[in-house]
């Protein structure tokens, strides 16, 4: 799972660094402080996956690529960006999956990944 995060982190930087305005550590600071803490206020798994779903996908793709850049900006909080990172990362990959399964896209996409289309 951890190397799925990381492999997905470097995915979104590179995407993220097209076209965006640079951050600098307090912005990044203030922006994980920000969406950690509304997360975490949440009180439960359920509350915090009620709050995370009010975003729409390309809010979560936002976040998890601003907190990806921001790994190599503030070196000192890497590990925290990592792990909202890999949050929000986690919530887009349950999302992606229930889109594919609600349109009965599963046994398609399973069986081009086992021709190795990728």
């Amino acid at each position: 799972m951890r190397l799925r995060v990381i492999f997905l982190a470097a995915i979104c930087t590179a995407i993220a660094a097209q076209n965006q305005p640079e951050l600098s550590i307090s912005q990044c600071s203030s922006d994980y402080g920000t969406w950690y803490e509304a997360m975490s206020m949440a009180g439960s798994a359920e509350a915090e996956l009620d709050a995370v779903n009010r975003l729409p996908m390309e809010g979560l793709i936002h976040r998890m690529e601003e907190m990806t850049k921001c790994v190599a900006i503030d070196s000192q909080k890497q590990q925290w960006y990592v792990g909202l990172a890999g949050t929000y990362s986690g919530f887009a990959h349950i999302r992606d999956r229930d889109f594919i399964e609600r349109h009965h896209l599963m046994d398609t996409f399973l069986s081009e990944d086992a021709a190795g289309k990728r």
